[in-house]
């Protein structure tokens, strides 16, 4: 009996049952957009993602005065949040990238669709390579135009995403540096943890939109997909309503204001 409840607790850990949402760059999303998303850099779909659904691949953002009364836990109630929000003709954001529903038509696919994490990042970078194609026309290729491409991501718009605050959260992502971990000072390691206090990692990455010139991760990161229903896998924590980064807007493929 004492094995069987071991082997259940296991699972448990294992596979959860809910939806889970973490702050941070994902390892899984980065592995996922090398695979799913080759024309943009993982790092630069990592970061977008984790200020969107904060690596939640079953997030959903309701635009305007509607709200969910909760996040999703499961698949199931994700697609039944979505077949609810397109029965009622509402505007909402879904998946990892917070892909809003007036992209569908365009992209050639439905919400549900979308709560794929594969699906989403392939449309994540179709929506990017949109923006940033029209940024380098004003301004040339590079940063600049990516930053820009980040603000249209979100807002639409080259210039709004700035004002809104949304680039600069992007950007203190890619800025993000973890420490090294301290040890208590009578530890026998106490030494090796103030050798490499210096040496944090640091997550900042040149980002390019050139597959070409992208950086690849070793086959070694590659990580196994996620429990269906499950964000980053060790993690705990619910989406809450007004976690996202943008209230009345989502991923955006437009050809308006391109300045």
């Amino acid at each position: 009996m004492l094995v069987i409840l071991r082997i259940i607790l296991l699972l448990l850990i294992t596979f959860p049952a809910t939806a889970q949402a973490v702050e941070g760059v994902s390892r899984y999303v980065i592995a996922l957009s090398r695979e799913c998303a080759e024309d943009v850099h993982p790092l630069t779909i990592a970061y977008l993602v984790s200020v969107e659904s904060r690596n939640n691949p079953l997030a959903i953002h309701v635009n305007g005065d509607h709200r969910l009364p909760r996040q999703p836990a499961t698949m199931r109630e994700a697609r039944e949040a979505i077949q609810w929000l397109d029965k009622n003709g509402l505007n909402y954001d879904v998946g990892y990238g917070q892909v809003n529903s007036g992209n569908f038509r365009r992209l050639g696919l439905s919400g549900v669709q979308l709560l794929d994490g594969c699906t989403n990042l392939r449309a994540v970078a179709q929506i990017l390579d949109d923006c940033y194609t029209r940024a380098v026309q004003v301004v040339g290729e590079g940063q600049a135009a990516l930053r820009r491409a980040i603000s249209c991501y979100n807002t639409g718009s080259q210039r709004r995403g700035f004002v809104n605050g949304y680039v600069a959260r992007v950007v203190a992502v890619a800025r993000l540096k973890v420490p090294a971990l301290l040890v208590a000072p009578n530890s026998s390691n106490a030494h090796i943890a103030s050798d490499e206090s210096e040496d944090s990692l640091d997550l900042r990455a040149e980002t390019s939109l050139n597959s070409t010139h992208a950086r690849q991760l070793s086959e070694s990161s590659r990580a196994s997909p996620p429990p269906i229903g499950a964000g980053e896998p060790g993690a705990t924590g619910r989406v809450g309503t007004g976690d996202f980064s943008q209230s009345e807007e989502g991923a955006y493929m437009s050809s308006r204001d391109p300045e």
